[in-house]
């Protein structure tokens, strides 16, 4: 019997899918109809073979696709970072967001373990991830601080966690919604990273119409391919000032006229997120090079 589903959990060719009869069990096939392989969020049409097993035969057309993490269908990312256990890490932060700005979904920043930092060093962090313009929620999962504000933004939609390991994702959805007990994990104090306690992306239902997909941490991210020309794009509070450069094609280093360096040089944009930018620039025109 065909019918279809969401794909809530996926390893290998091997999935958790949740169908109107409950949650199937499904293998994929080496070869399905449209040539994709399924994510957590996708929508899938599976044939049940037993009560709780069944193949999964299509892949459905995604609204959305994110790379890393490789989830599907979502409606925006929560990025979770934290200032320390583990130390901010701004160069992912900057390479999640231009992803999901690559991808077209929204974004929440999430700064969670404030209880763990001074209010100056707090407002700081504010102040210069508030300068891209996307929503901004402070939060202590320890504390229960800021909980609400972030329900807000959840409400309704379908959200993937996203973030370094160690940086509290799984504890936000478990004072979210205290009945699903994730598993946690410590901080190395060596190296300040965290462990990888979430082995798997899973989707999981905060109410009846707000879901979100816990993922596994990690350390780094590569840029979606795009040109060097197309990078200030992503960077909201900077592509407002493009089109006033002199040149269409404005790499906003050395080039004459350049309204992105004025912006700079007038403190409209922070020199440091500007420096990130040239950063991800290089990394992309030595992409290019090969």
């Amino acid at each position: 019997m065909a019918m279809e589903g969401v794909v809530v959990r996926s390893q290998g060719n091997v999935c958790l899918v949740v169908t109107s009869a409950g949650r199937v069990t499904c293998k994929v096939r080496g070869k399905l109809r449209g040539g994709q392989a399924p994510l957590v969020g996708d929508r899938v049409v599976v044939t049940v073979e037993e009560p709780a097993s069944g193949v999964v035969e299509k892949v459905m057309p995604r609204k959305s696709e994110l790379k890393r993490p490789r989830v599907a269908n979502v409606d925006q990312a929560v990025i979770v970072f934290t200032l320390r256990e583990p130390k901010l890490n701004e160069l992912v932060v900057e390479r999640l967001l231009v992803q999901a700005e690559e991808a077209g979904i929204g974004v929440i920043l999430c700064l969670n373990k404030i209880d763990l930092v001074g209010e100056a060093e707090t407002a700081m962090a504010e102040r210069y991830w508030r300068e891209t313009g996307y929503p901004f929620v402070k939060s202590s999962a320890r504390l229960n601080l800021g909980l609400d504000s972030l329900w807000r933004h959840l409400d309704g939609k379908l959200s993937v966690l996203s973030g370094e390991s160690g940086v509290g994702k799984s504890t936000l959805v478990n004072a979210l919604r205290p009945g699903l007990r994730l598993r946690t994990g410590e901080i190395s104090r060596g190296i300040e990273r965290g462990k990888h306690t979430t082995r798997h992306a899973e989707l999981l239902g905060l109410d009846e119409t707000s879901w979100v997909i816990d993922t596994p941490g990690f350390n780094y991210v590569e840029l979606p391919d795009i040109e060097p020309e197309e990078l200030s794009f992503y960077f909201p509070g900077m592509r407002e000032m493009v089109p006033e450069c002199r040149f269409p094609s404005c790499l906003h280093v050395h080039e004459p006229d350049c309204a992105v360096k004025t912006a700079v040089e007038n403190g409209r944009i922070s020199g440091e997120r500007y420096r990130n930018y040239l950063k991800l620039l290089d990394e992309l025109r030595e992409r290019r090079r090969f």
